[in-house]
């Protein structure tokens, strides 16, 4: 469900506030200039004064990308004998590029140019709000971190009118590249770990990061092959609380599952299985709405449990299955580091075990039926389930 932001909830032109958008959350920062203002009217909205002849801004970041972003700019007309209005409005992604910005509900005298939208005319000369005639929808061709909305005076050379600045309605992205991993620093985002820092692990402490691999998936790669596109695990959707937030993964990427039903199946606390068949549970599915994806992989001297947004997963796995699937210049470093991958009779041991697909498929079929979570026999110590 997309979220509505109501400026009436900062009640400021600048400041932070944090948006809830289902189990996903990002903070909104507004930098404005001093001519913005908060006003209550139609509900609470930015506006600017009359008389500005400058260029003023108002700048508006997400910590999280927002998808199906829009907003209106309200009041956007023109007497040119008194006011002329113009509004140019800019937008970034993540990674500071551009994305395109377009206009809707626009009106005759309402003139765009680019980025740029200018009146020359009006159906009302009073104040008008969100729907009225005076005023324009903007939405973007992409997920945005950082908007620009820049009001100034038209070409007739007469001042600004009041303009303002609608409610922010969108859906956050979460993106694998935000998971928080467990560290001897506490929760870090993955993106933000460096080779040679220690993560912690259910079975051997805190061990040391060797290498780390990333591929970054854009809207048209993950058209173009499905089967690249993450699992969404819901927060709390594997048991015990975990994950803690939604959790993104690629559909071969192990979670443990450590619950009285694996334990019937194979004689062990717990095991791992792949996101892509724990699908067939309550809170685990496909992602068919991420515009983008960057998977991360960590690897150590050896597979281990290590936590991601709380929930026990998997670090990178060295079989030869698992190496196929990394690039070449990524295998081949990753060999580089690790010779003995080179030997045909070399074993790499798992951290748990890893059921053939077949009784994996199995395993959560079970737990459906019985309507049992995965992770129902994790307590307190998770290494006693290893």
């Amino acid at each position: 469900m997309p979220f509505v932001f109501d400026w009436a909830t900062l009640g400021s032109a600048n400041g932070t506030s944090t948006i809830v958008d289902g189990a996903n959350t990002t903070d909104l920062t507004v930098v404005s200039d001093p001519a913005f203002f908060f006003t209550n009217f139609a509900g609470g909205n930015l506006f600017i004064s009359p008389g500005e002849t400058a260029p003023v801004t108002s700048s508006i970041t997400f910590t999280t990308p927002i998808k199906n972003a829009t907003f209106e700019i309200l009041d956007l007309d023109s007497n040119e004998a008194g006011f002329d209005d113009k509004v140019t409005i800019l937008a970034f992604d993540k990674d500071g590029a551009p994305v395109p910005v377009m206009f809707s509900n626009l009106e005759s005298y309402h003139i765009q140019d680019g980025n740029s939208v200018e009146a020359e005319g009006n159906t009302s000369t009073g104040i008008e709000g969100p729907g009225a005639p005076d005023s324009i929808t903007v939405s973007f061709g992409g997920p945005v971190e950082t908007i620009s909305v820049i009001f100034e005076a038209g070409d007739s050379g007469a001042p600004t009118g009041f303009i303002g600045i609608g409610d922010i309605s969108g859906d956050v992205v979460c993106f694998a590249r935000g998971t928080r991993i467990l560290s001897a620093s506490g929760d870090i985002v993955i993106e933000d770990l460096n080779v040679g820092d220690s993560v912690s692990t259910a079975q051997n402490g805190y061990q040391t990061i060797r290498w780390i691999g990333k591929r970054r998936l854009n809207a048209e790669e993950l058209k173009k092959n499905p089967k690249l596109r993450p699992v969404r695990i819901r927060a709390w959707a594997l048991g015990a609380g975990l994950p803690t937030r939604d959790l993104l993964v690629s559909r071969q990427h192990r979670m443990l599952v450590s619950s009285e039903v694996a334990e019937r199946m194979f004689g062990l606390d717990a095991i791992l299985v792949s996101a892509i068949k724990l699908t067939g549970l309550p809170g685990v599915e496909i992602d068919e709405e991420a515009a983008e994806v960057e998977y991360i992989h960590l690897l150590f001297d050896k597979h281990e449990i290590i936590y991601a947004e709380g929930a026990p997963s998997e670090s990178l796995f060295t079989g030869p299955q698992a190496l196929k699937s990394v690039p070449k210049a990524a295998r081949d470093e990753i060999l580089s580091l690790f010779p003995e991958l080179k030997n045909e009779d070399y074993i790499s041991e798992p951290a748990a075990q890893i059921p053939e697909n077949k009784r994996q498929r199995k395993l959560v079929m079970r737990l459906a039926k019985n309507n049992k979570l995965p992770l129902e026999g994790y307590g307190l110590s998770p290494v006693s389930h290893l």
